[in-house]
Formats: C-alpha cells, structure tokens, sequence
C-alpha cells in the first residue's frame, strides 16, 4: 500500500505541471486520494480543501512579478503533497484501524463530554505499558473524577453519532 500510495501523490504532483491544468478539478482528485490514504478528515486533506487562488490585494501587490495566483495556489499544493510523500516514506501509511467509524465515534464523544487534559490523560494511560487491571483502575479514577454525569451522557453521544450505524449487530 505505502508504495502505491507514494506512486499516486507522484502522478499529482506531475499534474500540477501539467499545461491544461485545471485547479478545481485536481483538487477534487487529490482530496479522495488523500482521503484515502490519510484520511478524510486529516490536515492534508483540509489544506487541499481549502487550496484556492488568492487575488487579495496583497497578494496583487507582488512587485516582484515572481508568482502569479495560480503559481501561488501550485506551490501551496506542491509544498503540502512533498510534505505527505516525505511522511510515507519515513513513516509509512498510517494505521488503518486507528480510523474505523466506530474509534471516530468513540473519539468525538470523548472529545464532546471531557476536558481536553481527560482526554489527554485517557491516551497517556491507553497507551502505558501497564498491567490490565491497573489500566482498568487508573481510567476508573480518572473517569468518576471527570463529572457524575459522563457515563450517561457520553453513551448516548457514541451510539447517537452517524459513524455508529450499522456497527452493533444483534
């Protein structure tokens, strides 16, 4: 995967030299490859998303003539997509479990019903090398010291939220 994956941010990066380049229509191509590589919520894809031509005026103002809006928005998309191959080879293509529906839904609760130092706190003791019952107890203490209410509210947010459709079978 990592090699196919480093191969098409390749052929896109080649796009953008291409001399019938259309910016909205390699943005659209990029954003799924992106999407699936990455994931569709991740940075990469959101800075492709939002990759426009700037014709502010400061941007109008370049007296130096060296880019032009369309350059501007080119090494913008150049910049991001060397950025993400450089990740893939260091680091490969990232974990694909760590992004089922289920783990977003699980994370978008979290994130909604505890204070980001609980959330923080929740990943330190996730990821402890540490004896099971100790992790039980640690994420115990820390939970029924978050708020009375975070079991009720957090259970009805994870199975409320649209990711969670069809992952529970009877």
């Amino acid at each position: 995967m990592k090699d196919k994956a480093i191969e098409i941010l390749r052929q896109q990066l080649l796009r953008l030299d291409h001399p019938d380049f259309d910016l909205e229509g390699w943005k659209s191509q990029t954003i799924v490859l992106l999407g699936r590589i990455f994931g569709e919520r991740s940075y990469k894809t959101e800075r492709i998303r939002n990759l426009h031509y700037d014709y502010s005026s400061w941007a109008l103002r370049d007296t130096r003539g060296k880019s032009s809006p369309l350059e501007a928005a080119k090494q913008s998309a150049r910049d991001l997509l060397e950025a993400a191959l450089t990740e893939l080879e260091q680091f490969g293509v990232p974990d694909e479990a760590g992004s089922s529906p289920v783990l977003d839904a699980i994370r978008a609760s979290l994130e909604e019903h505890v204070k980001i130092s609980t959330y923080r706190n929740i990943a330190r003791i996730l990821q402890a090398d540490i004896a099971a019952d100790k992790r039980r107890e640690e994420l115990r203490d820390l939970l029924r010291d978050a708020h009375p209410d975070l079991p009720e509210d957090f259970f009805i947010s994870l199975f409320s939220h649209p990711g969670m459709k069809g992952q529970l079978k009877e």
